[in-house]
């Protein structure tokens, strides 16, 4: 579905688009270019207006009105520590290649011992993927690359 945002976007590149060939055809007449070239200024326009100005007082506009309402945000877009920690415990539980599960292990391993300060888990991870691929290489700690 699109937004209003995007038809509004479409028309102006299409109308600049289009008042830019209608003036290489009619060569004689500049005043095609120049309904090109406004078009092309409202179309950049309007984006920058959009992003820098309406969506963000938008989505400051629903926040303020979701609070003094009293209501819950519902859907959070970003996951939580917690929620990322969960995701990679089930998804190791489950198990998948031998590659995804230790890059898991990696990461989850990672999470334990450096945020949370919780060696016990980090050790428990780690005792779980030794147990499952005994021949696998031991790695340092995971890095950002």
């Amino acid at each position: 579905m699109l937004s209003p945002t995007a038809i509004v976007r479409t028309s102006l590149a299409a109308g600049t688009v289009l008042f830019a060939g209608v003036g290489l055809l009619l060569r004689d007449d500049p005043r095609w270019f120049a309904a090109s070239g406004l078009c092309g200024l409202l179309w950049g326009g309007w984006g920058l207006l959009t992003d820098h100005v309406l969506n963000p007082l938008g989505e400051w506009s629903s926040q303020f009105f979701l609070r003094v309402s009293g209501g819950d945000p519902g859907v959070r877009l970003r996951p939580t520590l917690e929620d990322t920690i969960n995701t990679l415990e089930q998804r190791l539980e489950v198990g998948s290649s031998r590659e995804s599960d230790i890059r898991t292990a990696r990461v989850l391993e990672e999470l334990y011992r450096t945020v949370r300060k919780d060696p016990a888990n980090a050790a428990r991870v780690r005792a779980l993927v030794r147990s499952r691929y005994p021949d696998a290489v031991e790695r340092g700690p995971v890095t950002d690359a």
